[in-house]
């Protein structure tokens, strides 16, 4: 960590030199040099004086809004050294449903892999309702669930299984490239591009579309999927085609399925108007694995990843 910035911050935090040697545990001597320091690097003057009493200046208040970010993130590398020291280099398996896998699971495990060279994963798609089971049953080392709840449960210590929050996913209705993404579509002037490849995504698809009291012959459905990565390119290369009397189609995926497309804007967010009073539709993912037996570090770097890598979600 950089010391310097450290002092500085104490020093503006306590606007005594003294104080802040105090806390810092140095001589006042050396604080005063490691300021001088700064100003000198700088070519500022960051305090300057009111009696006994320092005052913070212009130039000190703007270096120390950038100090504490830089320390902030100085904090954050340090804990997630840490965590990478617990990473284990052992084998295990990985169940999770379908949108995981065929969603962020690849890239997930291809970062865990590069801080662990020596861990070896499996993985296996299982339906929600047998993930407990499966892993009570040691068939599975950890489980990728979808919790019913959306707030933070505490793990139960009467239970054999712990789990935390991984991350929070929401289904949206999006559009290729092109899209206004600021105006509403009627039904009436898109296609439909279904992806229906496991059981929750279908129904939640279903309970939007019924929901909001639509009936097939309102629906212009162009194609139904399975697989939600040829779905993705389907509707990627359907805008592609430039034309704009084509009419624009829409389809339904979970936000982390899409994250990095959205980023780059080659799909974006639609406004349908029959959907427009649907609530949105959110599910809770959790890391969860058997008391006891659990992989070092696994949980927290897990979240960890979600915060670094699924923008927005």
């Amino acid at each position: 960590m950089d010391f310097r910035l450290k002092v500085f911050e104490i020093c503006a935090q306590t606007l005594n030199y003294t104080e802040a040697a105090k806390e810092l545990d140095i001589s006042q001597p050396a604080v005063t040099k490691h300021i001088q320091a700064l100003e000198q690097q700088y070519k500022v003057k960051l305090f300057t004086r009111s009696g006994r009493s320092l005052i913070l200046t212009y130039a000190g208040k703007m270096l120390l809004e950038k100090a504490v970010k830089i320390l902030e993130l100085y904090s954050q590398m340090e804990s997630e050294g840490k965590l990478l020291s617990n990473v284990t280099e052992s084998t295990f398996h990985i169940g999770m449903p379908a949108a995981i896998y065929y969603g962020i699971y690849s890239e997930f495990a291809a970062d865990y892999c590069r801080l662990s060279p020596n861990a070896t994963l499996h993985s296996s798609i299982i339906t929600s309702n047998k993930l407990a089971d499966s892993l009570l049953n040691r068939e599975i080392d950890i489980a990728v669930s979808v919790a019913d709840k959306q707030s933070p449960r505490e793990d139960n210590p009467a239970s054999d299984i712990v789990e935390s929050l991984f991350f929070t996913d929401t289904l949206m209705a999006v559009g290729s490239r092109g899209l206004n993404e600021e105006g509403y579509y009627d039904m009436a002037d898109i296609k439909l591009l279904l992806y229906d490849g496991d059981i929750e995504t279908s129904t939640a698809i279903s309970s939007i579309l019924s929901g909001s009291n639509l009936t097939a012959k309102e629906l212009n459905i162009s194609a139904k999927m399975t697989d939600p990565i040829a779905a993705i390119k389907f509707l990627v290369e359907y805008g592609k085609g430039g034309s704009l009397s084509a009419m624009p189609m829409v389809s339904f995926f979970w936000k982390s399925q899409i994250t990095k497309l959205l980023q780059r804007k080659i799909v974006c967010p639609v406004q349908v108007t029959e959907l427009q009073d649907y609530p949105i539709i959110r599910r809770e993912y959790r890391i969860a694995q058997i008391r006891g037996k659990e992989i070092p570090g696994l949980r927290v770097y897990a979240r960890n990843w979600a915060k670094s890598n699924l923008w927005d979600v």
